[in-house]
């Protein structure tokens, strides 16, 4: 059985200071990483995950790192074929610990990193949160959709 990705994002407990925060994390199946209701800096992280696998789409790394601001946890996807990558979990303090790895069909994570993008850039829009992370977030997720529209066999 296929391994289930999500980016949790609960839009309704985003807050801003001076940077917007709230709980974000990965649910893949039963995992919670880095931990259930994880809070962090999502504009900025989702803006770093945009612009990381942006070579990886293209052909030019067989591999990337999408960090978390908060914490020393990270996650790194890789090609394994058109369809399926592998994504290790680690915890980048000096343990180095892997959290766990999963194959995953590369459209679900395409899926979820596009969606989530699009539903945080409209709720910022709506609460006039308008910053430089935000329009970064707008620019990287515009030019990852014309990306992911001109893969071969790619379909939303």
């Amino acid at each position: 059985m296929q391994p289930t990705f999500k980016i949790a994002l609960n839009l309704d407990q985003l807050a801003k200071d001076r940077l917007i925060f709230g709980p974000i994390w990965l649910e893949v199946d039963s995992t919670n990483f880095p931990g259930l209701g994880w809070t962090d800096f999502p504009v900025t992280i989702l803006g770093f995950w945009l612009v990381n696998i942006q070579p990886m789409l293209l052909g030019r790394v067989e591999s990337c790192e999408c960090p978390f601001m908060d914490g020393p946890y990270e996650f790194r996807l890789e090609v394994i074929s058109h369809s399926k990558w592998k994504l290790s979990m680690f915890d980048r303090s000096a343990s180095g610990e892997d959290l766990g790895i999963r194959v995953l069909d590369s459209r679900a994570v395409l899926n979820q990193l596009i969606t989530t993008a699009e539903s945080l850039v409209q709720k910022c829009e709506e609460k006039n949160w308008l910053d430089r992370d935000l329009i970064a977030l707008t620019d990287s997720l515009a030019q990852v959709k014309t990306i992911v529209q001109a893969l071969p066999g790619y379909s939303e």
